[in-house]
């Protein structure tokens, strides 16, 4: 089953319509876990859209075979796996989301953001408070899989600050190759003279997202079997082991 959730933008938008988030349900608990990636794509400069491989398709055709694979689990908690709309103008389909739910009904919120490419999890921001029991649980997947996982203090922002804003535990994953995801951690988490980069170095995904690069042929189909074997085997865990 399904839930189409309408929702308008920003009342200062030169032309504001409603946008729409999709919910699919699973399981029948008295608490939510959340599985979310944003399915709009960037508007580029020239006014089209990017096709949006990388950010975000890959995502959501990962969590609409995760819905696939486990329709007939029977969980603990009610599983809502959203497919966010206009995380591109600003999080607006997260925050409407949020803003309709009451926090401590929700167990927690996992959130996948780019899943194109790459062998290697990347996952944070581990400086927000309070989603300790997620990152914990994540550190047990990788750790059973023997599954290169890098943890972020800073992150990419997404739609999983929409959660953390209402206290509400999340993580937010994304795959890129190993080199890739430490280039960029030093980019976002180191000062830039002191991060042994070469001066105004750019990684690749920043140089690929929201450009008309983000098409078809950068996507690899074992990048996204890992992203979906990590965040299916953490909402199991978590469903287990959350209240």
């Amino acid at each position: 089953s399904y839930e189409i959730q309408e929702f308008q933008q920003k009342p200062e938008d030169p032309a504001p319509s409603a946008g729409r988030n999709v919910s699919v349900w699973l399981g029948s608990g008295h608490r939510q876990l959340i599985v979310g990636a944003h399915a709009d794509a960037a508007r580029l400069t020239d006014g089209t859209l990017s096709q949006a491989m990388v950010d975000n398709a890959a995502a959501v055709a990962i969590l609409v075979r995760l819905a696939t694979t486990l329709q007939h689990h029977e969980f603990k908690h009610r599983i809502r796996i959203v497919f966010f709309d206009l995380e591109e103008r600003g999080l607006l389909g997260s925050r409407h989301l949020v803003s309709t739910i009451a926090p401590d009904a929700v167990a927690g919120m996992i959130n996948l953001d780019i899943a194109g490419y790459g062998d290697t999890i990347i996952y944070g921001p581990s400086a927000n408070r309070g989603n300790a029991p997620l990152f914990t649980a994540l550190h047990h997947v990788c750790a059973d899989a023997d599954t290169q996982c890098l943890e972020f203090p800073v992150f990419p922002p997404s739609d999983d600050r929409s959660f953390q804003r209402a206290g509400i535990p999340n993580i937010s994953l994304a795959t890129l190759p190993r080199r890739e995801a430490h280039q960029l951690w030093l980019v976002l988490n180191t000062d830039p003279d002191e991060s042994g980069l070469a001066p105004g170095f750019v990684p690749p995904i920043l140089q690929l997202i929201h450009t008309d690069n983000d098409t078809q042929d950068k996507l690899d189909a074992e990048a996204m079997r890992l992203a979906y074997n990590v965040v299916k085997e953490l909402l199991l865990r978590l469903d287990q082991h959350l209240p």
